[in-house]
């Protein structure tokens, strides 16, 4: 058993992993069991994770109900390994000997270790990436820089042809 402490404070419904599968592991389909707690120990998501669904990147992504703490709030995620399938899934960490990324502990098999699982929290969404007031401020300004820039490109090139038509020198012809 995995257990990996973290803490949040922006909404998320996402929590992606690191992990690595050999041949056996994605053909048995082996997995975890996978609970995620709040800091009352209350289960607010569970769910499965299967050695087929590691991306060719190396990621997993668990996909919650959306989460908002309430400031910042611990959470605690539990992985069980699965009885059925074989082979070996592998969750990946990164040692905390010099650095913490992130506040929270691991353990494996109820011993605390000096590692933390790769551990992402997201909220993913699909939105407008601004509002219509921000988008017609945005396009105005680009139209104004777009007309300056005419009129600026304009004025040098009549200025280069009053430059060449002034440098020509008129002389009265002589009787």
């Amino acid at each position: 058993e995995l257990t990996q402490e973290f803490y949040a404070e922006k909404p998320l419904n996402c929590i992606e992993l690191c992990a690595e599968a050999d041949r056996t592991a994605k053909r048995s389909d082996a997995g975890y069991h996978v609970r995620l707690l709040d800091e009352e120990e209350r289960e607010i998501y569970t769910g499965e994770i299967h050695a087929k669904e590691i991306l060719p990147e190396g990621r997993i992504v668990l996909k919650t109900q959306e989460i908002v703490p309430k400031g910042r709030q611990k959470y605690k995620l539990v992985l069980q390994r699965l009885e059925a399938g074989s082979g070996n899934l592998y969750m990946k960490q990164r040692s905390n000997e010099y650095i913490d990324l992130y506040e929270g502990v691991l353990t494996v098999n109820g011993k605390e270790r000096m590692n933390d699982l790769f551990l992402q929290t997201y909220r993913a969404y699909r939105g407008k990436w601004c509002s219509k007031r921000a988008g017609a401020v945005l396009c105005g300004s680009l139209f104004a820089a777009a007309v300056l820039l005419y009129l600026w490109l304009r004025r040098e090139e009549n200025h280069e042809q009053d430059k060449t038509s002034s440098s020509i020198i008129y002389s009265d012809p002589l009787l």
